[in-house]
């Protein structure tokens, strides 16, 4: 769900939704996450010390990891319904979040000295909020065909569904105590 259907959400409503013109400061949004990260960071430093020392790093990246996505995705989706114009906004506030998450997820549960793995930094999400950016900066919107489009759209709209069952499915996985 997170390296198809998600990608195939972002670059959907991306090139549907997103009019640079009419958001003609629309990339001062990952300059905002940006800001919102390090207060982020700064708030985890101070507030991880009240964790308990057993469980202090799993506190600290639940701190710092918030769901900047998926949660603001089902609130938006619910309010505003599928083609809300907010989603490429929050897609774009969040364009480096994936490879925060995921380039970055080692600092608290592995070893800080392992070298980069770019192909988590440019993941999946990334890489199609990037993709999507660009077609409409261009107005691929216009020669993209419309099948292929299609396809995208209904894949990325299962991305959802998935996400709440793999969830489901870990949550009960941790309750049985199963790996």
């Amino acid at each position: 769900s997170v390296d198809v259907a998600v990608p195939c959400l972002v670059f959907a409503n991306i090139l549907d939704h997103f009019e640079p013109a009419e958001h003609a400061r629309w990339w001062l949004l990952p300059a905002w996450w940006g800001g919102f990260t390090l207060l982020a960071l700064l708030l985890t430093l101070v507030l991880a010390r009240f964790g308990r020392r057993e469980t202090r790093r799993e506190f600290a990246a639940g701190l710092f990891f918030q769901n900047a996505i998926f949660v603001p995705l089902v609130i938006i989706t619910e309010a505003f319904g599928r083609n809300s114009a907010l989603l490429p906004e929050l897609f774009i506030f969040t364009l480096l979040f994936p490879a925060l998450f995921f380039g970055g997820a080692h600092l608290f549960f592995g070893h800080a000295g392992q070298p980069i793995r770019w192909a988590r930094v440019f993941n999946p999400v990334t890489v199609a909020t990037l993709l999507g950016v660009g077609a409409a900066l261009v107005g691929a919107r216009e020669w993209f065909p419309r099948f292929a489009f299609t396809t995208i759209s209904m894949v990325g709209d299962t991305s959802a569904p998935l996400l709440m069952l793999v969830l489901g499915d870990s949550l009960v996985l941790l309750y049985l105590g199963w790996e």
